[in-house]
């Protein structure tokens, strides 16, 4: 089952101003990426599904659009060091078609489709007095279904910090956390009376608050101008009600892994 706020972008570099990674004003580019991933099979599994994933980027001299994850998001500010604008994405509820049969038997989840927007930026470390090459990079994001999946919001920030190697070989290292709505939580980790008779999980009543914490590591290596790889894993940590639902406390794990190979 696919759960879209949790899959990275399948290129996450493209999650960071692209114009800022690059130092180079604005001009026309397409990029197409492509790959494989593995992601928890619902929000608080411990078990695996694999994830094929295809990516775009364009942006010319007044918009950048691009995919990610699950959605797509517009960049309009022509500028190298901020961004912002709109964003819409999908995200697949919960139903009986899961591994794990007490999660099984639980009330099923719609499907979402979110809109929002989303502001970030970036600068290089030197423009801020650190005599340091890297690059330091924020975001922030806020997403509403529309489609009376889960019928809540959630605010998502990260802290990124980009840092060239060697002339081919970028790191990237980000810290995210997301805060959900008390509709989300009562959605994915809410355990009713009749739930709990059917699955024989305890009931649990989910309230709204930070629901994870995360980092992310890339390592992307560029073979030429116009091909390259990249790496990416995350480790994931569910905290607050969100991780002590019976759903994940007793049939799954706090502990969300997600690992993507990108060309």
């Amino acid at each position: 089952m696919i759960q879209g706020a949790r899959i990275l972008v399948s290129a996450f570099i493209l999650t960071l101003p692209s114009a800022v990674l690059a130092q180079e004003a604005r001009k026309p580019t397409l990029t197409v990426s492509a790959g494989i991933g593995a992601k928890p099979e619902y929000e608080g599994a411990d078990t695996y599904e694999p994830l094929p994933l295809l990516a775009f980027d364009h942006e010319n001299r007044f918009i950048e659009v691009r995919s990610r994850g699950l959605g797509i998001e517009a960049d309009f500010v022509p500028a190298l060091t901020f961004q912002a604008g709109p964003l819409a994405r999908y995200r697949g509820g919960r139903d009986d078609d899961v591994d794990n049969s007490a999660v099984a038997a639980l009330s099923e989840v719609g499907e979402s489709i979110e809109l929002g927007a989303y502001i970030g930026g970036g600068a290089p470390l030197q423009r801020l007095g650190i005599n340091d090459p890297g690059i330091v990079a924020g975001r922030l994001s806020f997403a509403h279904d529309v489609n009376e999946g889960h019928d809540g919001f959630l605010v998502e920030g990260s802290l990124s910090f980009i840092r060239p190697v060697t002339d081919d070989l970028k790191a990237i290292v980000s810290l995210s956390t997301s805060y959900a709505s008390g509709r989300y939580m009562d959605a994915f980790f809410d355990v009713s009376a009749a739930d709990s008779v059917a699955s024989g999980l305890a009931p649990f009543s989910a309230n709204a608050g930070f629901k994870d914490v995360g980092i992310t590591g890339v390592i992307r290596y560029a073979f030429t101008d116009n091909w390259s790889a990249a790496f990416i894993g995350n480790y994931t940590r569910l905290v607050g009600d969100a991780a002590d639902s019976s759903i994940v406390k007793q049939a799954g794990s706090p502990n969300q892994f997600f690992f993507r190979n990108i060309n």
